[in-house]
């Protein structure tokens, strides 16, 4: 199988393919929704006889999906016949500091939701929700969760030296006309890299929290949409703290959590809830 891997200078992005031993091998890279298929990388044929192959410099977009097809042959000879032929899908990240552009840092808030509207005339051929936040959070869309992982996006240290974000397959969870992203921050461990504010009171602060999200949705006609988190609605889509309490009143790397059930409100992340408050754009 090949992956993408992104570098974080100038995105210059590299390839690492992985299988079975051959005498030569072509690696083809083509963009996987251009109806024209547009070539980015042809290898044509390299003799070589590991099962590893990188391949580097490759300035490949952001937030793009591709298609390989890697083609073993016999042995390095020109005349030499395919053995074997192999294809597949990756996607790249958001590898430039570009890739957010328009999406701001929000806080204010524990829990938050924002309503937007996907198209119905046409289908969702992909949707990827790019997603940071300080310091952990649950990301929900239409009332379920994008993932199964925990403490997302990581650990992360002092926000000017280095803050994971995490890609998640949102594809299957959207549907045509009006849906729901839903986010609920916890501390986890972020009180380690502020101590001066955040630690005190176990940083109950909504100000030690914060939320940062581009939502990239590719559909069938080409076109595409973004759903990000704005400050006080710019852009369209306004996020707002809901009117019941993060039940989870507590949370820590170490320590584990606290919640409370009580504050719990059916529905609050889904397209059918109303009640809420707006939520602040935060540097």
């Amino acid at each position: 199988g090949c992956a993408a891997i992104d570098t974080e200078a100038d995105g210059a992005s590299g390839v690492v393919c992985r299988g079975a031993r051959a005498g030569a091998y072509r690696l083809v890279i083509v963009a996987a929704h251009e109806e024209a298929q547009t070539t980015y990388f042809d290898s044509a044929r390299v003799a070589a006889a590991a099962t590893s192959h990188a391949v580097d410099g490759l300035t490949l977009p952001s937030d793009t999906q591709f298609r390989w097809l890697v083609t073993l042959y016999q042995d390095g000879e020109e005349d030499s016949t395919a053995v074997a032929s192999a294809h597949g899908r990756f996607q790249t990240a958001l590898a430039r500091p570009q890739d957010w552009a328009g999406a701001a840092w929000i806080a204010g808030f524990t829990q938050a939701r924002a309503p937007f509207s996907v198209r119905s005339d046409a289908a969702v051929s992909s949707a990827t929700a790019y997603a940071s936040g300080l310091g952990c959070f649950d990301l929900s869309l239409n009332g379920k969760e994008v993932a199964d992982s925990m403490m997302d996006p990581g650990w992360s240290t002092i926000p000017p030296m280095r803050l994971l974000y995490r890609a998640y397959n949102v594809t299957d969870l959207l549907k045509p006309g009006g849906n729901v992203a839903g986010v609920r921050l916890g501390f986890c461990h972020y009180g380690y890299v502020d101590q001066a504010f955040c630690v005190e009171g176990h940083a109950m602060r909504d100000t030690c929290r914060g939320f940062v999200m581009r939502l990239s949705i590719q559909y069938s006609d080409s076109k595409t949409q973004d759903v990000l988190t704005t400050a006080n609605g710019s852009g369209g889509v306004i996020w707002t703290g809901t009117t019941s309490a993060n039940p989870m009143v507590y949370s820590h790397l170490y320590h584990g959590e606290v919640w409370d059930a009580r504050k719990e409100q059916v529905g609050w992340n889904e397209p059918s809830f109303s009640g809420a408050t707006a939520a602040n754009g935060w540097e």
